[in-house]
């Protein structure tokens, strides 16, 4: 195995196994035979499995989603894989992804569309959340600013102090990714929980000025779903 290629080197580790194909131990050793048998098919299965995800690859770059005239023809691509009928051609497709997605399960063209459909299912999803985010995040960042502002006035502990550093840094980014939003909602959101808590705790106002109340109730009404004031 000291001639083995580079694993990245895909035609090199081809080339390399048909030639020590032919160069097996003698059959009278036949441990040692049947060793490098089943060594050399565990290394062609890993060259199937990335032969299978390299095409793939190029399957859905040659048919991106929703793209129709980037899309390399149906006929054209089973003219390169021996298949006539476009059907054909497609249920392959589904029966390569479903080798690729999910290994475990029957490589059937019903399997490649149902994990297909949950892919769609998903990004529609994150689609819809990241929307959502940032509808929501001017929101945010306006009430994140005032409390912000109005932190000298606060009545805070030492981990009230420890979310409102933080916030203060998200609050200081130019562009935040739709996670980032996310987290900064979710950390005004601990913020002026924090904030409310200690008010209880020690039976006071959460802050000392009108201004700096009101920076308050505005995030405690944002966290709760409601209007801004």
């Amino acid at each position: 195995m000291e001639h083995w290629p580079d694993d990245e080197d895909i035609l090199g580790v081809l080339t390399q196994a048909r030639r020590d194909r032919t160069q097996l131990p003698a059959s009278s050793n036949g441990r040692i035979r049947n060793e490098q048998v089943l060594l050399r098919l565990q290394a062609i299965r890993l060259l199937r499995r990335l032969l299978e995800e390299e095409e793939l690859a190029l399957f859905r770059q040659a048919r991106p989603e929703g793209n129709t005239q980037e899309k390399v023809p149906l006929k054209a691509l089973g003219e390169v894989l021996g298949i006539q009928s476009k059907g054909g051609v497609a249920n392959y497709y589904q029966r390569l992804r479903a080798a690729v997605e999910d290994p475990r399960r029957r490589r059937s063209p019903d399997i490649g569309r149902r994990i297909e459909a949950d892919q769609a299912e998903t990004r529609r999803r994150l689609d819809l959340e990241a929307a959502k985010a940032r509808a929501r995040h001017h929101r945010v960042l306006e009430a994140a600013r005032r409390l912000i502002a109005a932190r000298p006035d606060l009545e805070t502990d030492e981990e009230a102090d420890e979310w409102l550093d933080e916030l203060e840094r998200f609050g200081a980014e130019d562009v935040l990714s739709v996670s980032q939003m996310s987290s900064m909602a979710s950390i005004l959101n601990l913020a002026v929980q924090q904030l409310a808590e200690c008010a209880e705790q020690r039976g006071t106002a959460p802050a000392k000025t009108p201004e700096g109340r009101r920076a308050v109730e505005e995030a405690l009404r944002l966290r709760v779903g409601e209007p801004p004031g």
